[in-house]
């Protein structure tokens, strides 16, 4: 018992006065117990794991370099549709911070940008349409498919000329978009002293024009 975590205290009791009945219920309170801590660790280690994750892909990126890869699905958890007309960027992420329990968000996941297009991004990539968490339990996915990947560096909502480098490229490399564009944070307060160093990587579905 004593290796199974059970208190002293209670081991004492149980052996004054065991029977199998007294045992069974001992044993079972206490793998409830586990159970419970099992998955809490569970969690911690998800979370982990994604921020791990994360910062090894930021440290391995060629940050000046545009590249088109293939990318495993990603479960996320998209926020609420944003309203930027008066807002900045800040007031909307606020917002989606404020509203992330009613959404079923866990905010101990790095949060990233989601734009319908490329058009949409292009027009105003400071201006996610929705927000989302990087959940490995997250209800949406990001497909699994052949993206752009592009990177830059600054503070939240500031994007410099990624856009259009992704737009001459993929213009110079015969590329069309198929999809979404997703934002995500590989480097942040977690990681960086310095708001300038965080790092954004920006990935679209491409393919070959025809």
């Amino acid at each position: 018992l004593t290796s199974l975590k059970v208190p002293l205290n209670t081991i004492i009791t149980t052996k004054e006065s065991r029977t199998p009945e007294s045992v069974l219920k001992l044993l079972e309170e206490q793998e409830a117990a586990i159970a419970s801590e099992v998955e809490r660790l569970q969690a911690l280690y998800a979370i982990i794991h994604t921020i791990s994750n994360l910062i090894s892909t930021g440290l391995g990126a060629d940050k000046d370099k545009i590249t088109v890869e293939n990318m495993d699905a990603m479960p996320i958890t998209l926020g609420r549709t944003n309203n930027f007309e008066g807002e900045s960027f800040f007031s909307a992420f606020t917002e989606f911070c404020v509203n992330a329990p009613l959404s079923g968000i866990n905010l101990s996941y790095p949060v990233g940008g989601f734009f319908e297009n490329m058009q949409v991004f292009s027009e105003a990539p400071s201006q996610p349409q929705q927000f989302f968490s990087v959940d490995p339990n997250g209800r949406d996915i990001k497909a699994k498919d052949l993206y752009l990947i592009a990177y830059t560096k600054g503070y939240y909502g500031k994007t410099n000329d990624v856009a259009n480098r992704i737009l001459k490229f993929a213009d110079e490399n015969n590329l069309e978009f198929c999809g979404p564009v997703y934002n995500i944070y590989l480097f942040d307060e977690v990681s960086v002293q310095n708001f300038s160093d965080y790092l954004l990587q920006v990935s679209v579905a491409v393919r070959t024009r025809r």
